[in-house]
């Protein structure tokens, strides 16, 4: 009898243990989602929690639930050195995002 408790533990209260430990959702976008070309230079997040990524294209902005591109004027990469200044001047009202 002890051992079809210990029998029963281990199939239906060891797996509820293990089931508790969720997996934090993890989403992919692909390059038909955002708009912009497949590499990406530079992450930073704002503190209005918006995440501003330096592409190819220009600088795309995600606010958790739609992507917002704003292509450079003279079509140049947005790199890890110019994202800081391209999100600056698209916060302080200027449309024309360059390259330094």
């Amino acid at each position: 009898m002890n051992l079809f408790k210990n029998i029963l533990f281990v199939f239906f209260f060891i797996p509820v243990l293990l089931y508790a430990q969720e997996v934090p959702p993890i989403v992919n976008y692909t390059v038909k989602d955002y708009s912009g070309e497949n590499q990406n230079w530079k992450i930073d997040q704002s503190f209005e929690d918006y995440i501003y990524i330096g592409n190819n294209n220009g600088l795309l902005e995600y606010n958790g639930a739609d992507w917002k591109i704003y292509p450079s004027s003279n079509n140049s990469i947005i790199t890890k050195k110019s994202l800081l200044v391209a999100i600056w001047i698209l916060v302080t009202g200027l449309k024309i995002i360059t390259e330094i």
